[in-house]
Order: structure tokens, then C-alpha cells, then sequence
């Protein structure tokens, strides 16, 4: 029999030890992989990275809610939800979530949530996923959630725990997080890291000069000596 592949989306690593214990003891499920972030989660999910059956996900989290993040995901996998307060049951029922677990999970409940999982995947075909590879959502606040095209996208500077966006038409959009937790979200065969502060998308770069890159915008970008193999293969795979 094939496994349910499970994801967990949390921002408490306590509960995802918990989760991913409960997970494991459960020979029907597989543990495909967890995630603190929701917004590194929700892309992973949307672009393919992330395939799994079954999402655990918070609600309250900080960088988006679990509500949220449903409404993008609930087409890509069946979702159950995971919290320390109550009060969010009715409205996560606004979404297509299969059940609504409070924490500390009990194991009799985690293994009715996934039976309902079991007999939907019984009854019907696995979730339409169509991934997207052509965009990805990034939290700028408390309330923001854009839309950023990646063909439009030229490089991605880290200074000061901010990363900066520059896009094609010369804007910039800052965000609050490191450079290693927004590499993977990114499609490995269009952007290179090529510097410890820089990732560049590869149709942008025009030459590369030494130890710098030079963009169709003439901007000049220094390469990282342990990089430079790397962006050299991806420019010429022949």
C-alpha cells in the first residue's frame, strides 16, 4: 500500500518533534519534510518541491496564518489543522481543512484525522496540483501578501537580515529574511547563488568579467570564489 506523504507547517519546532513522532509511528504515513515558515512552506508546496498528501498545519503563526496559507494550498493537499486555541475552529472551517486538532494532539484523534485523510484519497483522486512555476508570494507585513513574478525578477541582494528584490523594471521589493531560507523556494535552473549575499536569474546575466557578473542593466555583481563553478556550469551545460 502506498504511504500518505505528511508536511508539517509550524512555527513551534516542540510540535513538529510531536507531530513528526506521531507521524512515524504510524506505518501507513511517511514524513515528506516540515517547514517553520508558512511562506517558504506555501511555495515549496505550489512550485512542486513539497509533494505530500497530507499538510499539518498551525494557524497562528506570525509570518502568515494557517487560514491563509490554506486558501492557497487546499488544492494541493489535504489539510488538517493544528492549534492551542479553539477559537479558531469555525473559521478554519472556511476552508477545505478535513479536521481541526488541538494541541497537545491525542493520538486516538491525530489517527481518526488521518483515517478521514485515508478514506477521501480512498474515494476519490488525489488534489488537482497544478504547479506554478511562474510566480511566488512573499509576506512584506503583518498584512501584506505579493505576488512576484520570477521572470521579472533579476537578482536577490541579503544585507542586514533583509533581502532586496530587483526587478527588471528597476523596483525593489524588501523583505525580512535570509537569503539561505528564500533559495530554496526558487526554480535551480534559473537562479544561481553566485555570492554569499547575491542569487542572480540566469537569462539576466550578459558576461561574466573576472571575478564579477555583468547584468543586461550593466550592473556589476561580485561572484564568490565556491560559486563560480556552479554559475559557469549553468551558463554553458554543454
Amino acid at each position: 500500500m502506498k504511504k500518505i506523504r505528511c508536511f508539517i507547517i509550524d512555527d513551534d519546532m516542540h510540535v513538529i518533534v510531536g507531530l513528526s513522532r506521531l507521524i512515524n509511528e504510524n506505518p501507513d504515513l511517511q514524513l515528506v519534510g516540515f517547514e517553520t515558515d508558512p511562506t517558504v512552506a506555501l511555495n515549496l508546496i505550489r512550485t512542486g518541491k513539497v509533494i505530500a498528501d497530507i499538510v499539518f498545519s498551525d494557524i497562528n503563526m506570525e509570518e502568515m496564518t494557517g487560514i491563509e496559507l490554506a486558501e492557497y494550498i487546499q488544492h494541493f493537499a489535504y489539510i488538517i489543522f493544528v492549534t492551542g486555541h479553539d477559537q479558531y475552529a469555525l473559521e478554519a472551517f472556511s476552508v477545505d481543512v478535513v479536521d481541526f486538532l488541538l494541541k497537545p494532539v491525542r493520538q486516538e484523534l491525530f489517527n481518526r484525522a488521518v483515517n478521514r485523510v485515508a478514506l477521501r484519497m480512498k474515494n476519490k483522486s488525489e488534489p488537482i496540483r497544478n504547479y506554478n512555476h511562474e510566480d511566488i508570494f512573499l509576506r512584506l507585513d503583518s498584512r501584506t501578501v505579493k505576488q512576484l513574478l520570477l521572470k521579472d525578477l533579476v537578482y536577490i541582494e541579503a544585507k542586514n537580515k533583509w533581502i532586496f528584490c530587483h526587478m527588471e523594471d528597476k523596483s525593489k521589493i524588501n523583505v525580512l529574511k535570509s537569503l539561505a531560507s528564500f533559495e530554496p523556494i526558487l526554480p535551480g535552473n534559473e537562479f544561481v547563488r553566485v555570492h554569499k549575499s547575491f542569487i542572480v536569474h540566469l537569462k539576466y546575466i550578459v558576461a561574466v568579467e573576472g571575478n564579477e557578473i555583468v547584468l543586461k542593466d550593466k550592473t556589476k555583481l561580485p561572484i564568490g570564489g565556491s560559486y563560480k563553478d556552479e554559475l559557469l556550469r549553468l551558463m554553458n551545460p554543454l
